[in-house]
C-alpha cells in the first residue's frame, strides 16, 4: 500500500519486490505475455488466469500514477 494524497492505495506491478516498478518488472510481464502464460501467474494482475494486454495496461497505468505521485523516488 502507498499513500497518494490522503488515500492509501494498493498498487500492482512490482513483481520482483524491489519497491520499484521498472524495466525488470515489465520484462517479467512481457515474457509471460509473449508466452501467453495461463493459470496463477505472478504477472496476472487482473485475476483472469491469462497474462494478456489487459495486465500490461493495468501495470502501465499504475506506473504513470505512481510516477506523478512520487516523482523519481518510486518509479524508474
Amino acid at each position: 500500500m502507498v499513500l497518494i494524497g490522503s488515500r492509501y492505495c494498493i498498487y500492482t506491478g512490482n513483481f520482483n519486490n524491489d519497491m520499484i516498478i521498472d524495466a525488470d518488472d515489465l520484462s517479467l510481464l512481457e515474457n509471460d505475455l509473449y508466452n501467453y502464460q495461463t493459470g496463477d501467474a505472478l504477472t496476472n494482475v487482473n485475476g483472469d488466469n491469462i497474462v494478456d494486454i489487459d495486465d500490461l495496461a493495468i501495470v502501465d497505468r499504475w506506473k504513470t500514477i505512481l510516477r506523478g505521485a512520487f516523482k523519481d523516488s518510486f518509479i524508474k
